[in-house]
This record gives C-alpha cells, sequence and structure tokens, in this order.
C-alpha cells in the first residue's frame, strides 16, 4: 500500500541514491524515498534532514 505524504525539501536537507549524495532532481516517478526529519528549532512543525531514494515500488 502506497502512502503519499508531501514535504517541503530544504537545500541544506542531504538526498542520497545507493550511498552516494545527489540531488532533488534525482527522484524519479515511481521511486520510493525515506524521508528523515527533526522538531524545526522554534518548534513549530518538523524539518526534512534527509531523504534516501530507494528502489522504485513493486507495482
Amino acid at each position: 500500500m502506497a502512502v503519499t505524504i508531501d514535504f517541503t525539501i530544504p537545500a541544506e536537507a542531504k538526498v542520497v541514491r545507493d550511498g552516494k549524495t545527489c540531488k532533488v532532481q534525482d527522484i524519479k516517478k515511481g521511486d520510493s524515498v525515506a524521508v528523515a526529519f527533526s522538531s524545526k528549532s522554534d518548534g513549530m512543525g518538523i524539518c526534512v534532514t534527509q531523504v534516501e531514494i530507494c528502489k522504485p515500488a513493486a507495482q
């Protein structure tokens, strides 16, 4: 079961594919991602800290 959640990815967030740093633009339609986040310093919401691009989800 796929779940869709929208996040804003800040420029300082680390994006990784196959253990190598890459860019947000390297995320392709059909990729699954794991998102790490933390509380914002002001306590108001969350901030994405890392996105790991995984193999495409099984169809």
